[in-house]
């Protein structure tokens, strides 16, 4: 039977998502404020009306303090796989694409190409922007406290430096994610 531990009478005035920001900007690693918590995902739910919603603020205080530290280390970049109608050849030519956009419809002055670019948008970043939005607006539902508030602004710290990221992702996208040495988080 699951147990809910609430304050004390008097105490529901205690600012939680302050005392985890306070905890989180300590220096605690990551890793070891990770083991404080632990979510599983294949229990059933639990039905609790009195955690007004204490778990997910904690949960995105802690996922923004480690997006903080991939953002001061500055974001992955990878050689993505782009298709494109150019008017100059790079990469290769798709032929039947190239034929069927532009050889059919008279268009000799574009090449449809398939290249590859060095870019920030890769889909461990763009998981990371989708996460952040997602964070935006459970923060949103949350309510408006000063802790919320600058919850609130360092989302859009973090997301202004997603700026050249997109937030399109799909299931299949996420499975093919590898764990990478130097970017551990």
């Amino acid at each position: 039977m699951p147990l809910v531990v609430t304050t004390k009478h008097g105490c529901d005035r205690i600012d939680f998502l302050k005392m985890f920001s306070v905890c989180l900007n300590s220096g605690i690693e990551a890793k070891a404020f990770s083991r404080i918590y632990a979510v599983d995902l294949d229990a059933p739910r639990i039905k609790a009306p009195e955690l007004k919603s204490v778990l997910s603020p904690l949960i995105v205080t802690h996922f923004l303090s480690i997006v903080r530290e991939i953002v001061k280390r500055g974001l992955k970049k990878d050689y993505v796989q782009c298709e494109d109608n150019l008017r100059k050849v790079r990469g290769r030519i798709d032929i039947s694409r190239n034929e069927r956009m532009n050889i059919l419809q008279k268009r000799f002055d574009k090449v449809f190409c398939c290249y590859q670019e060095y870019s920030e948008d890769t889909l461990e970043n763009r998981l990371i922007k989708k996460a952040l939005v997602f964070s935006q607006q459970v923060l949103q539902i949350a309510g408006n406290s000063e802790s919320l508030l600058s919850l609130q602004h360092t989302i859009h710290e973090c997301l202004s430096a997603f700026g050249n990221v997109g937030d399109q992702i799909e299931v299949w996208e996420v499975k093919a994610i590898k764990h990478h040495k130097i970017f551990k988080e």
